[in-house]
């Protein structure tokens, strides 16, 4: 019912954009639109005086000659769905201009990289591809959009009320559903209902599309913006879009009269092979002989059809000698340049270079295409960062969920490119980069492993090498100690161990970078227990900026020898004791989860050792050892349990050889309160008394850095 103001008058209950819409569609259109925009121009022109202009010899626009009767007409075809849909279907040029582009976006997917886990990676690749053909129902909503300007993908999502906003977060398991193509005539976009976020990427655009009674859904079902993904087709200015219900316009719209010239041409050839040859046969008297009919006129049409039929290769011709015979023949001469000329202009309208339209090999010499196909891809690649990639990271995000696939936090993933390398052009490549990083590395240039690895895996994408490498290997790298020889740890970084090399007076093996720095008890520097950089744990000064490491040594002068006693530092070689092998099968234990960690108690609070270099010592603790671990005696990573469990201080001692005073292994001391509490522990190991001997230093570290620094010992599988 209308409502009617205080003065009588009907309320117009439309918004601008509804009225400025139809004020658009009720503009006359002019019997004869092209003479009626010349007749504008010419008008507009005679009152110009910014061009050119000879009346007399009608030379310049607007002075009535056949130029100045030009324009451009009103022919909106993206409102003719169904001249749309004949065109679709019947000319494969349409077809081609509308389905290339959507088909090139989407068809080598995506590459998601290695920071996921490749278990997950398959199950999202399989979603994309099989399970739900996201990247075909991607092409085909693009295809449509091309096609009538404009069209969406609804997400579909299971138990949800597509009215309300869709947050990837609500997405449970398994309610994702794929997604429905829906174009622009399937949809009603709400015009008097926009997207008022400024900081959405639909705003300003329809806040709710619902759909009409032929598409798959219920009719009238309203869909908010945020589950329908829509794709705009050619852009239009902003009144031209109001006509056209807040879509854009067909792709095909501004080349439609090069369309109708291309096929009328190419019909047009088609018909000229049928006159490619012609005879004309010239006979004296025909008209009278045709007005005269009866057996003269058949006599006449038999000797034709025998004339015709002995025209072969090895027949003769016999005609009346007051007859004549002539032969024209048509040679085609320059068709082939207007035929390329057309598809030219409609390849260089769309975008799409004539190999990929037409199949068309580039003409001229030593013309191969490449830069053609190569500004096409590079054309095709923004196109899907502009256009495509948000859309894509959203499914993705939903189709994660909808599985129980966590993706790691800063996951990016990437288009995978459309020019593909031969197999050849990517082993040259993977081969000169990696020359030259390592030739960076060996040069000094790089300061670690870590970014070694960096560099390899950010080419792998391009080269698919190097593709094994994940984000631990990167972490473990970049906190691995330099390679000194005989230390584990040197191999983790992902180099090779360097050879062993002589000693410095400062200490460390000179051509192989310095040894990372521990604290004996007499104040001087040592060999550590193997991979910890002890710089960047305790800072150049032994500290560290934040306490992780630091020492917890006793002053100079605890061990009962001089300074010229230190322990000397080994290059290379075997662990120098006997080594017992504390393996499962070697010696049962008992396996116990302490602070986090996988040890098995070998020795129990009070029972003797009968081996090793503390035989016939009673355990003033739990002695065991970290299961698949090895230390620098071949030995697995021996550690003893106090029974403060709720500590938070980490400790470990670097046993030396009390005689030669040559570093053998590390201790790790979990669940005690304080130094002095580690070092009786450690005294008492010994019931030669020679523990004080045996102390070569030692380290405090937190939990966290304590896990990474074990981490480092840890086997790894060949």
């Amino acid at each position: 019912m209308p409502i009617i103001d205080q003065y009588g008058h009907e309320i117009d209950r439309r918004t601008p954009i509804e009225r400025r819409a139809e004020a658009e569609r009720q503009e006359p259109v002019p019997a004869n639109p092209i003479r009626h925009a010349a007749e504008q121009k010419v008008a507009f022109a005679q009152r110009s005086l910014d061009s050119y202009q000879n009346f007399v010899t009608h030379v310049g626009h607007g002075t009535d000659n056949a130029n100045s009767y030009g324009g451009y007409g009103f022919y909106p075809i993206t409102r003719l769905r169904i001249i749309l849909d004949w065109a679709f279907r019947s000319s494969w040029v349409c077809r081609v201009a509308c389905e290339a582009v959507a088909e090139d976006m989407t068809r080598e997917g995506f590459d998601l990289g290695s920071e996921i886990d490749p278990d997950a990676a398959q199950i999202l690749y399989a979603a994309f591809d099989q399970h739900y053909a996201i990247w075909d129902r991607l092409a085909e909503t693009i295809t449509w959009s091309r096609l009538y300007g404009g069209a969406g993908a609804y997400v579909m999502i299971d138990g949800q009320n597509p009215e309300t906003p869709l947050r990837p977060e609500t997405v449970g398991p398994h309610q994702f559903s794929g997604i429905l193509p829906l174009d622009r005539w399937l949809v009603q976009p709400s015009l008097n209902e926009l997207v008022t976020d400024k900081a959405a990427t639909d705003f300003g655009k329809p806040k709710f599309y619902t759909t009409v009674g032929d598409t798959p859904l219920p009719g009238n079902t309203k869909i908010h913006h945020t589950r329908f993904l829509r794709f705009d087709g050619a852009k239009l200015p902003y009144y031209q879009r109001l006509s056209e219900n807040m879509w854009d316009m067909s792709v095909l719209e501004p080349i439609w009269d090069r369309l109708l010239a291309f096929d009328m041409t190419t019909a047009s050839t088609a018909q000229l092979v049928n006159r490619a040859s012609l005879r004309t046969l010239a006979i004296e008297k025909w008209k009278d002989v045709v007005g005269t009919g009866g057996k003269l006129l058949e006599a006449q049409l038999q000797a034709i059809e025998w004339l015709r039929r002995m025209q072969v290769n090895e027949g003769m011709t016999v005609i009346d000698a007051a007859d004549r015979l002539e032969y024209a023949q048509y040679t085609f001469a320059g068709l082939d340049a207007v035929l390329i000329q057309m598809v030219q202009q409609l390849a260089g309208a769309l975008g799409i270079p004539l190999v990929r339209f037409f199949g068309q090999s580039p003409a001229g010499l030593n013309s191969t295409g490449e830069s053609d196909w190569r500004n096409y891809y590079d054309m095709i690649r923004a196109t899907q960062q502009r256009r495509l990639y948000t859309k894509v990271d959203f499914i993705l995000d939903i189709v994660a969920r909808s599985h129980g696939v966590k993706l790691p936090k800063g996951f990016t993933w990437a288009f995978n490119p459309l020019w593909q390398l031969q197999d050849a052009e990517k082993s040259s490549i993977a081969n000169q980069i990696t020359q030259t990083i390592l030739t960076a590395y060996e040069a000094g240039v790089l300061p670690n492993a870590g970014i070694v690895l960096k560099e390899l895996k950010q080419q792998a994408q391009k080269t698919n090498i190097w593709t094994n490498i994940t984000e631990k290997d990167i972490e473990e790298a970049e906190n691995a100690p330099p390679q000194v020889p005989g230390m584990p740890g040197a191999e983790g970084a992902g180099m090779p161990p360097s050879p062993p090399g002589p000693i410095s007076p400062e200490g460390g093996n000179s051509p192989q970078g310095p040894t990372p720095t521990s604290f004996l008890p007499g104040g001087e520097p040592d060999a550590s227990s193997g991979p910890v950089d002890a710089e960047a744990f305790m800072g150049p000064e032994g500290g560290g900026p934040d306490g992780n490491v630091r020492s917890f040594l006793p002053a100079r002068g605890f061990l009962p020898r001089g300074r010229d006693e230190r322990p000397q530092r080994r290059g290379h070689g075997k662990p120098i004791f006997h080594v017992y092998y504390n393996r499962d099968r070697d010696l049962p234990g008992r396996p116990i989860k302490f602070l986090g960690h996988d040890i098995v108690i070998e020795r129990e609070k009070g029972e003797p050792r009968p081996e090793g270099s503390s035989q016939g010592a009673v355990m003033s603790a739990p002695y065991g050892y970290f299961p698949g671990t090895r230390a620098n005696d071949g030995d697995a990573l021996d550690c003893f349990l106090g029974d403060a469990e709720e500590s938070n201080r980490v400790f470990v001692i670097d046993q030396i050889n009390p005689d030669t005073k040559e570093f053998h292994q590390p201790k790790v001391f979990l669940g005690f309160r304080n130094a002095d509490a580690v070092l009786d522990c450690f005294h008492k190991f010994y019931a030669d008394g020679r523990g004080p001997q045996r102390f070569g230093g030692g380290k405090e570290f937190t939990p966290r850095d304590f896990a990474k620094w074990l981490d480092r010992f840890r086997i790894r599988a060949a």
